[in-house]
């Protein structure tokens, strides 16, 4: 992989960390006075998290298959964790 590819995973990694982090705020029970806040921070990082995703479904980005198999990893995890808040 690239230093960029590299660079694009990782940000995508650490989107993905406050996604979930969200996830576990909000299952404890986030106050609501705390709730704005969390949700728009969540929001923010939610977004970035899949624009950086949406490069891997881009055709002909530029990403080696590493990268994009990286980036769908990402994906995964989000919706495995996604999945596992709704159950």
């Amino acid at each position: 992989m690239t230093e960029l590819e590299q660079t694009i995973i990782d940000l995508a990694q650490q989107e993905l960390a406050a996604v979930l982090a969200f996830y576990r705020n909000k299952s404890n029970g986030i106050p609501p006075e705390g709730l704005d806040a969390a949700w728009q921070g969540y929001l923010g990082h939610f977004h970035g998290m899949n624009a950086l995703i949406a490069i891997a479904h881009q055709a002909n980005s530029g990403l080696s298959e590493d990268g994009r198999k990286a980036l769908l990893t990402v994906e995964t995890d989000h919706l495995t964790a996604y999945r596992a808040l709704a159950n």
